[in-house]
């Protein structure tokens, strides 16, 4: 018989002929009357007892392959009674159950940790409640489900996922070993897990760390390089064709060496005559300073030596003409013409 069950949902049981089992091996198909992305674990019993091939790791129900397969969800059972159970576990925390008054006393509470094993707990008679210490390995999938004295079922609890806790003192010194000696590695595997992306959220950060200070550094140098007026303008095709012509002449490429050389002479010629020119110019200019100087100097001799001339010629006038009007005015009174 293979028992199907998904958490918050009466198990279902589905008979195996024994046809499906042949040489020490058997294979069964059958439709699964679940919606797309439900969650279920198989388990496997077979005449000696319940559980026998132990309780399977979780299943995502995926959607039809064929259209030719049945029409799938099919209504899940009714539950004959309900309980409370817990939603969340830490390693040896109470798990507390409640509210299964509904139920025939004795109950059994039956656990099934996925890929490990399927445990069972006896409440006391005539209790409403029932604390248990969680005895199960942190990290470990748990779903509970209750029967009562006349085998009656509930619904399943939700999946719970054990965290780890500080008290260990429930397990005793002799923890019970795994139904699947495979799966006792799950825990082991999980913290690696954990480990292994804890490193490479650590990788991750100093890299962005690092491209942090490396994008400030580019900053700050370049504004330090306009501070200092350098030109940070992209390189001109002029420039670049230059520079593609000297790595030809040091790749030893004969064809471009000889264009590079034409190319070199002829913007030397144009550097050198730009200079002569430049020379020329400032000679001529040098030339007409000098003559206007020239001429400016004589201009001021000449008027220098006017201006002596007149001064000497006012001054002799003056000396010179009392003397000769009163010499004019004596002969007049005398009479002579």
């Amino acid at each position: 018989m293979i028992m199907v069950v998904q958490p918050g949902q009466v198990p279902h049981s589905f008979p195996v002929p024994d046809t499906a089992f042949s040489g020490g091996s058997g294979k069964h198909s059958f439709p699964l009357p679940y919606r797309q992305d439900d969650q279920v674990i198989f388990m496997l019993s077979d005449a000696t007892s319940l559980n026998a091939g132990g309780p399977s790791r979780p299943f995502i129900v995926g959607n039809r392959r064929r259209a030719a397969d049945p029409a799938c969800p099919q209504p899940p059972p009714t539950p004959d009674f309900t309980f409370t159970g817990p939603t969340e576990l830490s390693q040896c925390q109470l798990a507390n159950f409640s509210d299964f008054s509904g139920a025939e006393q004795p109950v059994t509470i039956t656990g099934i940790v996925s890929r490990r094993q399927l445990f069972r707990l006896s409440p006391p008679a005539g209790s409403t409640t029932f604390s248990w210490p969680t005895q199960i390995d942190a990290f470990e999938d748990v779903v509970f489900g209750m029967t009562d004295a006349k085998g009656r079922t509930s619904a399943m609890s939700s999946l719970i996922d054990v965290q780890p806790g500080g008290d260990m003192s429930c397990f005793g010194p002799v923890r019970p070993p795994p139904t699947n000696p495979n799966d006792a590695k799950k825990p082991a595997q999980r913290n690696m897990g954990v480990i292994g992306g804890s490193i490479a959220a650590a990788i991750f950060g100093l890299l962005l760390i690092a491209f942090v200070i490396w994008m400030v550094r580019r900053h700050k140098r370049k504004q330090r390089a306009i501070q200092a007026g350098m030109d940070l303008s992209p390189p001109r095709a002029e420039d670049m064709e230059m520079k593609r012509k000297s790595l030809a002449v040091e790749n030893g490429d004969g064809h471009l060496v000889e264009m590079y050389v034409s190319t070199m002479k002829r913007s030397l010629a144009a550097k050198k005559a730009a200079k002569d020119a430049e020379r020329a110019e400032t000679r001529a200019n040098l030339a007409r300073l000098q003559r206007r100087g020239s001429a400016a100097s004589s201009e001021d001799e000449g008027g220098k030596k006017g201006t002596r001339e007149d001064a000497m010629a006012a001054l002799t006038a003056r000396e010179a003409g009392p003397a000769t009007e009163p010499e004019i005015q004596s002969d007049t009174r005398k009479g002579k013409p």
